[in-house]
Formats: structure tokens, sequence, C-alpha cells
């Protein structure tokens, strides 16, 4: 240290030493640099503190948890009063001031004190001025902090977040922004009665810009917050933003519809869906190797009746027991394998790949309202994945470009499926269908899923245009409670679903980002994956005895060779169409 101070010496003096310090120092409660920290605490300028005010900061550097005054005013006042004995000593202040100063208790103008904390001046609470962006922001400030890109370690890129002195330039749409806050808000209000919450996520389909984040809460970072202030960010992963996601219900039967096209099934193909009991064995395929589920699973249909129907049908009517009985005639682990290739992960601590069980079919594990607008956003650009970027440029405080992450955009899934997957959607707004209280946009193309738990604990609506993909949900955060059978933002609703609050909300937002934008069409599905005859089970003829008499002619029975799936029904097409911690529907 001595030769370091020495270093130092040659170079600087005392006071251009003194004022580094004083511009990177850690003063707690994350302000970081003693005009940060005057700002924060006092509400005014590092040059216009007083003798009292400068001398409560002088002391908290040497361990800024203990004596900041805000957690520990005790604590601070004990602190304070020691640099004043010193500053009295070495004459910097009189034998009045100091008899004053140590008199004049430590806390906020309201109790006699000094201190006139502006939070909104700190750290992403500067953000919620505009637009209500500081989810938003701390999202940003969790990638600098975790993405390798900013350095080799957690230290070095916390060093650079916060002592970098960086410029950074953000993905947000302020406009889209405004209209997202409003709408969450709108419909549940921040101190609703209820105490529902509601998030949504905008992504933008081809880029993977996120456009706007919102939801109904304040944002606070501190440790001392009011009700419903939080830091918890309901739209992203726990390890950007402390959530640990939604069980997404529903929502998630666009992914074992993407391996039916795929395996070369079709839209008009005859579902039986009247079992509600399956043995677990049933779900395997080749990319699952041996049967890995033991046990029967027994369930029920949210919405949407039992019986036979096309998946068209099932699609927009959400039926569950039609979608696990496709589930079973498919490579299984591909439906997971597939989601995978679009962005869809497990959100809770410690995430990792979404777990593959039959009873993530109907969407029983959490998800992030994030990685599903992005995962929907690539039906609506062609089968194009990008992984959602916030940050588009940085620049550091030599006005140098640094690296930022990259969206990594790559052709996840066939153009051709990503069309039959955005047709089906496009009916779940038709007439009786699970979206028709919702309705589609107005005069352009929109598609979209509802999503809803086995008792209505988690409700969703995830939508999309060519432009924009938009994930809603709403629920309760922190606990495993129903939506429904309450007064929530002054109405009375009996059973809520994804398309109760969390499709209005959708469309809302939708219809005002969406203003002033050119029409742009879905590609179209092909008539072989609307019509097609299917996937046949094979024909193997069984040989006709050598002729000794005159005899009918025996047609060859249907023998079905060994295949990797379940026989698919063939009845001809018949025209349109939780959660295991938790039940999806």
């Amino acid at each position: 240290e001595a030769k370091l101070a020495i270093a130092l010496e040659k170079k600087y003096t005392k006071d251009e030493i003194l004022g580094r310090y004083l511009n990177i120092a850690p003063f707690g409660s994350s302000a970081y640099g003693v005009e940060a920290a005057a700002e924060y605490f006092f509400s005014k300028k590092a040059a216009d503190l007083n003798y009292l005010e400068a001398a409560t900061l002088a002391g908290i550097p040497q361990n800024p948890s203990k004596w900041d005054p805000i957690l520990s005013p005790k604590n601070a006042t004990s602190r304070r009063n020691s640099v004043l004995v010193k500053m009295k000593a070495q004459k910097f202040i009189t034998a009045a001031q100091y008899t004053a100063g140590i008199a004049t208790p430590v806390a906020d103008t309201a109790h006699g004190g000094y201190l006139n904390v502006q939070k909104s001046g700190q750290t992403c609470m500067a953000a919620t001025a505009v637009a209500s962006s500081g989810y938003f922001c701390d999202y940003v400030t969790k990638v600098i902090a975790q993405n390798p890109v900013f350095g080799a370690t957690q230290e070095a890129r916390t060093d650079l977040l916060y002592r970098g002195g960086l410029t950074i330039t953000t993905t947000l749409n302020p406009a889209m922004q405004q209209i997202a806050d409003a709408k969450v808000k709108a419909y549940i209000p921040v101190d609703d009665r209820s105490g529902v919450g509601d998030a949504i996520s905008v992504v933008e389909p081809g880029t993977g810009k996120i456009l706007a984040m919102a939801q109904n809460r304040t944002y606070n970072p501190f440790q001392v917050t009011a009700a419903r202030e939080t830091s918890v960010n309901y739209n992203t992963d726990f390890a950007y933003g402390a959530s640990s996601g939604f069980a997404p219900g529903s929502t998630f039967k666009p992914f074992t519809l993407v391996e039916w096209l795929k395996e070369g099934h079709t839209l008009n193909e005859t579902i039986d869906a009247t079992r509600m009991l399956f043995s677990q064995k049933e779900f395997k395929g080749p990319s699952c190797g041996t049967t890995r589920f033991a046990g029967t699973w027994k369930f029920g249909n949210s919405e949407g009746s039992a019986g036979f129907m096309t998946v068209q049908q099932a699609t927009q009517n959400s039926v569950n027991s039609a979608y696990i009985k496709m589930a079973s005639e498919l490579d299984f682990c591909a439906i997971f394998s597939g989601a995978k290739s679009l962005g869809v992960h497990s959100s809770e601590k410690g995430s990792g790949d979404y777990p593959v069980w039959p009873s993530n079919v109907i969407g029983s594990s959490d998800i992030a309202p994030l990685t599903m607008a992005a995962a929907f956003a690539a039906f609506g650009a062609n089968g194009i994945f990008c992984d959602p970027i916030a940050i588009t440029k940085i620049l550091g405080a030599d006005g140098k470009d640094l690296p930022v992450p990259a969206s990594n955009c790559r052709q996840a899934i066939a153009p051709n499926i990503a069309a039959g997957v955005s047709t089906a959607l496009s009916h779940v707004f038709d007439s009786g269908a699970t979206g028709s209280t919702i309705g589609a946009l107005p005069g352009r193309p929109s598609a979209g899923k509802t999503g809803t738990t086995s008792q209505n604990e988690d409700t969703w609506f995830v939508g999309f245009t060519p432009q924009l993909s938009t994930a809603v949900w709403v629920g309760h955060p922190s606990t495993f409670k129903q939506v429904g059978h309450q007064t929530i933002g002054g109405t009375r609703y009996g059973i809520v679903y994804g398309a109760t609050i969390a499709g209005p909300i959708w469309k809302g937002f939708m219809v005002g980002a969406s203003a002033g934008m050119p029409v742009l069409p879905f590609a179209a599905a092909s008539n072989a994956q609307v019509n097609g005859a299917g996937v046949p089970a094979p024909h193997v003829s069984t040989p006709t005895p050598a002729p000794a008499a005159p005899a009918k002619v025996v047609p060859a029975p249907v023998v079905p060779a060994p295949v990797a799936t379940a026989p698919v029904a063939t009845a001809p097409p018949t025209g349109r169409g939780g959660r295991g911690k938790r039940n999806g529907g």
C-alpha cells in the first residue's frame, strides 16, 4: 500500500487523489461517488453540503451498510459525531458548531434531522420518471453485470457498470413503454385491494429488441420499501429480476403444434380427445431414448369439450385432452427441444432447460413473460428467432464503443412451420374460440394464445403481428392463489381466464402501439398443412394363396409396421378445427 501511495503521489496531487476517490467510493444505498450520495441523501449538489451533511457522508465509506443513515440512523449519528470531533480538533469547525452539530439527530427533516432523501435520482429509480421504465433499466444493469461480454468476472462487470462512466443506448421505445405502463395499471392499479399483479413484455420479431416492459408495481431497489414497491421484475428470469416466473398454461401448446406440423401432420387432422387419463409411458419417441416416465396422469379440460375434433378446433378452443393426445403421438422430447430452439427455458433460480414432463405439454412449470414474447416473435418472423436484447450501443468514458450482447438471430423453425402455427393461432379470435371476447386487432392480421392454469392462479395472453410480439401475465406474484371471484380494478369477476384480463390488456396495448404501422400479412399456411391427408400408418400386404379354383380377391389387411411414434388417426378431415407442481391448462 505504501508503494502504491508513493506511486500515486508522483503522478497526482493530494486533492486529485482525494477527488478521484470521492468520485468512485461507495456511500451505501447503491450510491457510488460523493455527488450521487449528496443528491440521494440530501437532494443537493456535493458543493452545496453544509458541515453536518459533509461529516455524515465522510463517515460512510469505511462501512457503507453499517453507517447508512437511512438503514441505521443511530449508527450514522455516532459515526458522524466521531467525524465532528476530528473536525473540531483540526479547527475546521468551531466549538459552537460542534455543540450544535452533535445535538442534531441524523434523521429525515420530518423528525428534526437533515436527511432529505431523493430516491428517484438514484440508480434505476430515476428511470421511473421516464414512462415508468425502472424495471427495464434494472434489467439492463443486470445484463451488464452478468453477461461475459462485459468482463471475465462478476467483479469486473459490476465495476464497469458502476464506475465505468458508461453511456448506454437501449432498445426501449418510450411511446410503447408509456402505453404498456398505462394499460397494466389501468386494468389493475398499483394500489388495487386485490393484490393481483400483471406484467407485459414486448419484443420486435426479427430483431429481438425489447420495446417495452412494465408491471403494476412501483420500482424501488432499496431495503426500505412501501406497499406495492419492489425491485422484483415479474417479466424476467430469476437471474435478471429475482422472479421465478409463472406457469404459462395453454400458451405452451403452440410448441406442441410446431412438432405436430414438423412431423407431417395437419391442422384439419382429426384427434380423439376423449381420454382424460394417460399412462405416462405413452409419452416417448426417438429423441427420448427409452420411456422416461412412469405412473398415470389424470387431468381435466379448463376450456373446450372432450371428443373428436380437428387440431385447428383443439387449438382455438384450447382443449387439453386433444393436445395431450397429440403429444402422445409425437416424438415427445422433440416438442421440448423445438421449444428450446425458440428460446424457451426455465425461469427459476439456476434456470436451465424447461423440464421435459408430460404435464408441461399444458405448461405447468414456470416461464418468464419475456421468454414467451421472444418465442412467439419467431412465429411472426417466418421462423426466425432472436435472443431478446435490451442494449444497442455502449460508449465508455473515453468515448469508445464497447461490445454489446448480440441477438443471434437464426432460422429456428422452417418458414412453412411458422406459417402453419400463425394460421392456427389467428383463429383463436373466432366466434366461440377462447379469444373471441378479445377479438382480433382491427384492420390488421393478428394471432395469439390464451393460457390459464388449472386453478386459475396464472392467466396469460401471448399474441403477435409481424411487427410486435407481446406477452401479458396476470396473477398473484408470490402466492399460488386463484385470481378470480373477487373485485379487481373496480370490476367484480367470477372465474378469470386468459381472455378475461390479460387478453384485453394485450389488445389495448397492441392497438395503441401498432397505430401508424404498415399493415403486414402473415405468410399463409400451405394447403398440405391445413387439409393434407395426415400421416397414414404404413401398409404391409399379406401374401395371397395360389388359386386352386376361382376365389374372391381378399384385400390386404392394414398391419402397422414398427414406427417411432404411435399410429396417427387417419379419419378424414371434418372441417374447422397447472401447475406438475401445478397443472397447466
